[in-house]
């Protein structure tokens, strides 16, 4: 039992350098070398580029002197200091203080304060899905337009019954179905024209790519199935074997 818990104690003290020596590593590399430099280098004439050139006190005689920015810029750091972290800390602690009681409109009060973390990642979250969204994004469509308007003239439809009017105004060769589209999805759009017409292939393209997703697709009136995020091989080979 004794060498057992000797042996224990060994390792844990072993453990116990290798954390506490990786910090210790870090905190030389990364904050106590930099601090030495800049200190050395504060006694110094250097632009950057060429070698540095010791010049003692100079730079502090300047600083303390002859720049007037200097105290402007320690006055703006002392009221940061001294009075902006402490009253903000201040205010903070007495609000959650006064959130945390049971008084009345307690969880509305919690509500306000806390919407404003919530409302950026919604923001963010909205943006991004109009940019890159699963089967809307208009990043998606510029990579269609990047690979394809060399060799074909691009007609973009923003919701399904827009695409259903715009393959009665312009008979394209092939569509490309996103299956997510807004007011009629790609499903429905893609029923709509197999009624006006059998023989025009319709790709459909979508986030989802499962092989139950794609046996679902192959089944409602599609001719060929791309997934997301889009691969300019596959979506060529497609087109290939359509004779497209």
């Amino acid at each position: 039992m004794k060498k057992n818990r000797k042996r224990n104690g060994i390792y844990r003290e072993k453990d116990f350098y290798i954390f506490v020596g990786l910090w210790i590593i870090g905190f030389i590399a990364f904050t106590l070398i930099p601090m030495g430099y800049s200190l050395y280098a504060s006694f110094t004439k250097w632009d950057g580029v060429s070698a540095p050139q010791f010049n003692g006190v100079q730079n502090y005689i300047r600083m303390f002197v002859q720049d007037e920015r200097f105290w402007g810029s320690l006055k703006n750091t002392l009221y940061y200091t001294v009075v902006s972290v402490p009253l903000n800390i201040g205010i903070a602690l007495l609000l959650a203080i006064l959130l945390n009681k049971r008084l009345p409109g307690t969880n509305i009060f919690r509500g306000i304060i806390y919407a404003p973390s919530v409302l950026a990642g919604v923001a963010v979250y909205i943006g991004w899905t109009y940019l890159y969204g699963n089967d809307t994004g208009m990043i998606n469509y510029l990579l269609y337009k990047i690979y394809l308007e060399k060799k074909y003239n691009l007609i973009r439809a923003e919701n399904g019954e827009e695409a259903i009017s715009k393959f009665l105004e312009y008979s394209p060769a092939v569509i490309l179905m996103d299956i997510g589209m807004p007011v009629v999805d790609g499903y429905q759009a893609t029923e709509a024209i197999r009624q006006l017409s059998s023989k025009v292939p319709i790709v459909a393209v979508t986030a989802f790519a499962y092989d139950e997703d794609k046996r679902k697709v192959m089944s409602r009136g599609f001719n060929g199935y791309l997934s997301k995020p889009l691969n300019k091989e596959a979506l060529f080979d497609m087109l290939r074997q359509m004779g497209i």
